[in-house]
């Protein structure tokens, strides 16, 4: 799959060199080797695309573009972009159904030669506190560089080099080669000391991940898989109906499925299959204590003893939810965060922030917000007990899978990179980096590694962990 990124570099009373540079995306058997030269254009990231000036979207294109980030459903909505042009202020969309929510690029359209024309043209189309770069491809391609409203030629005083124009390789590639006519070409960085390590590739949309002291564990559509931590085949454990959740104890993994509307556990050593409970409703998170499961569906909470028996509702609201020993927590609209007492009572409000995913420790609750624009998303933590929420990482590309250890915040961003803030607060530091992984659609963590599901094009779905 080849994504191509035609930057048009502006100078000033100077004749525009092209600087063009073309993603390469390989199969299923590891990240992109990087980008070289190409000067071809291209359709965006994945998919086949719709271009309305030569035929009609398909008939499941939504009328108009929906909302960025909005939920959908794959198998009823379109997987292919379909596009739009025309709409307000000369803007043109592309959009699909990624996985389980739309993915909607904006651009400029109409233009005799398309390209980055100035922050005041297309302020509109990069988020606020980032610059337009390019426009020519299916959607703006922004920098967070505070002092250019819009790139000019970097090389304008002198040759065409990597080292004025090495920076347009991104953080995941090198500037390899620069060539006459305004080429460059950007391949694979060295790799660092710590490398993140495929423990399984050519998976069906891997989406969530736990891990024991032997095994890591991840949900597909329809399967249950795992494979050693420590490297090996992985194999499948289990089957699922549909959407489901996973939890995981030193005994047990934890299935809620959807499809049928039970809960149940597999002994980690597939010797044992229990029921813990049927009957319960629309599912939506799973967690677990000690003593009892907690099935979350968007309008109920609902308390499981942990070896089985009768669900207990514990009041009619839901979410994401959380446990502790003694207390369940949860999101709800209008955005909030609760708690409620496992033994009965009304539930307790404690911030009016709204959580994407969220994640505890002994003493505070730690949350993703995606934003409401692409980069800025915010990580919060707040007090059990409730308290002003404490942005520990703001301006963040779209977060949302979150984990803690003893000293950090693990959380994933849209953008292919897992980051770690301290929980007391302090600099925010990249711990895994790269498109060609795909973007992280869960998070768990042991004593050493971070693991992480990547869900690209099937079947490129890949599992991965990284030394902390």
């Amino acid at each position: 799959m080849i994504r191509t990124l035609r930057h048009r570099a502006r100078t000033r009373g100077l004749t525009a060199i092209l600087l063009s540079v073309a993603a390469i995306w390989p199969g299923c058997d590891g990240p992109a080797p990087g980008l070289v030269a190409s000067p071809n254009g291209g359709a965006g990231a994945g998919g086949a695309m719709v271009n309305s000036t030569t035929s009609a979207p398909p008939p499941d294109c939504p009328v108009e573009p929906p909302v960025h980030g909005a939920r959908c459903d794959p198998l009823m909505d379109p997987t292919v972009w379909c596009s739009y042009e025309n709409l307000e202020a000369n803007a043109c969309a592309n959009a699909r159904c990624n996985v389980s929510s739309w993915e909607v690029n904006h651009s400029l359209c109409g233009k005799p030669e398309p390209g980055c024309i100035g922050a005041g043209e297309d302020a509109g189309l990069c988020p606020e506190n980032t610059l337009c770069v390019d426009s020519t491809i299916p959607y703006p391609l922004c920098t967070p560089h505070p002092s250019w409203d819009c790139p000019r030629n970097p090389c304008e005083h002198e040759p065409l080099s990597c080292a004025c124009a090495g920076f347009l390789c991104g953080p995941f590639l090198e500037c390899v080669a620069a060539e006459p006519g305004g080429w460059i070409t950007c391949g694979p960085k060295p790799p660092g000391p710590n490398p993140p390590i495929a423990l399984a590739t050519g998976q069906d949309q891997p989406i969530e991940i736990v891990v024991s002291d032997e095994h890591a564990y991840w949900l597909t559509w329809y399967e249950i898989r795992r494979v050693p931590i420590a490297g090996g085949s992985d194999e499948l454990f289990a089957t699922v109906g549909g959407a489901a959740r996973l939890a995981i104890d030193t005994s047990y993994l934890y299935i809620a499925d959807q499809s049928t509307h039970e809960l149940r556990r597999i002994s980690l050593a597939a010797e044992k299959e229990d029921v813990l409970a049927t009957g319960l409703p629309l599912l939506h998170d799973l967690a677990i204590n000690s003593d009892v499961a907690l099935w979350a569906s968007t309008s109920s909470l609902s308390s499981v003893p942990i070896t089985g028996g009768n669900a207990t509702p514990l009041l009619m609201d839901g979410g994401i939810a959380e446990l502790d020993s003694t207390h369940a927590f949860y999101s709800a609209y209008p955005p909030s965060i609760y708690a409620i007492p496992l033994s009965g009572g009304p539930p307790a409000l404690l911030s009016t922030e709204f959580a994407t995913q969220m994640t505890l420790d002994d003493t505070s609750i730690y949350f993703t917000q995606w934003g409401q624009q692409l980069s800025d998303g915010t990580v919060f933590k707040i007090q059990k007990s409730g308290s002003q929420a404490i942005s520990l990482a703001a301006s963040q590309y779209q977060p949302g899978a979150i984990v803690v250890d003893d000293s950090h915040v693990y959380f994933a961003r849209d953008d292919s990179y897992i980051m770690r803030v301290p929980k007391q607060g302090g600099a925010v530091a990249i711990v895994a980096a790269g498109a060609g992984y795909g973007a992280p659609q869960s998070l768990a963590i042991d004593d050493t590694h971070v693991y992480w599901t990547s869900n690209r094009d099937p079947p490129c779905g890949s599992v991965w962990k990284i030394a902390k």
